[in-house]
C-alpha cells in the first residue's frame, strides 16, 4: 500500500512540475510559462505572444530600476488613484477598502505610480542632458529609447519553443 501511495505521489508531483518551465531569463530573474499563461489569451498568434513576453521583460527591467533607484510612489497620487478607481466602478471608497482584493489593488496602483515616476525621472534626465530632442520628439519615444538601451545591457534569454 505504501508503495502504491509513493508511486501515485511521484507521478502526480512530477506531472505537476512538467507544466511549468522557464520561458525567459532576465538577468537573474525567471519568467515561467505559468506566469505567462496566466495573462495570455488562448488564441494568440506567436507574434502577439512574443510582444507580450517583451512587455513582461520590460516590466522586470523597470521593476529592477525602480528598486535600484529607490523610487517610492507618492502616497497622495496613490490615494487619488484609489478614489478614481472607486468612482469609476461606482463603489464608495470606504466600501472598496473593505473588499478582499483591496490590498492587491493598492499594490498594483503603487507599482503603476512608481513606473510613472521612473518614466518622469528618465525623461527629465534625458531632456536636461539635451539628448534626443527635436521639435517633434514625444516623451514616450524618449522613454522607449532608454528602455532599449537598458535591454541591450541586460542578459535576456528567451526560449521561444515554450510559447
Amino acid at each position: 500500500m505504501n508503495k502504491l501511495i509513493f508511486i501515485l505521489l511521484s507521478f502526480f508531483s512530477s506531472s505537476a512540475f512538467c507544466f511549468n518551465s522557464i520561458l525567459a531569463i532576465v538577468d537573474d530573474e525567471v519568467i515561467s510559462t505559468n506566469q505567462f499563461n496566466k495573462i495570455k489569451d488562448k488564441n494568440m498568434q506567436k507574434i502577439d505572444k512574443l510582444a507580450l513576453l517583451d512587455k513582461l521583460i520590460i516590466d522586470r527591467i523597470e521593476n529592477k530600476k525602480i528598486l535600484a533607484l529607490d523610487i517610492k510612489p507618492n502616497e497622495n497620487v496613490v490615494e487619488s488613484e484609489i478614489i478614481k478607481f472607486a468612482k469609476l466602478n461606482g463603489i464608495p471608497v470606504d466600501e472598496l477598502r473593505k473588499t478582499p482584493g483591496y490590498n492587491s489593488l493598492v499594490l498594483s496602483i503603487k507599482y503603476k505610480v512608481s513606473k510613472l515616476a521612473l518614466k518622469q525621472l528618465v525623461i527629465k534626465e534625458k531632456i536636461s542632458n539635451n539628448e534626443m530632442l527635436t521639435n517633434k520628439t514625444n516623451y514616450q519615444e524618449i522613454y522607449n529609447s532608454w528602455i532599449n538601451e537598458i535591454k541591450q545591457n541586460t542578459y535576456i534569454e528567451i526560449y521561444e519553443d515554450k510559447l
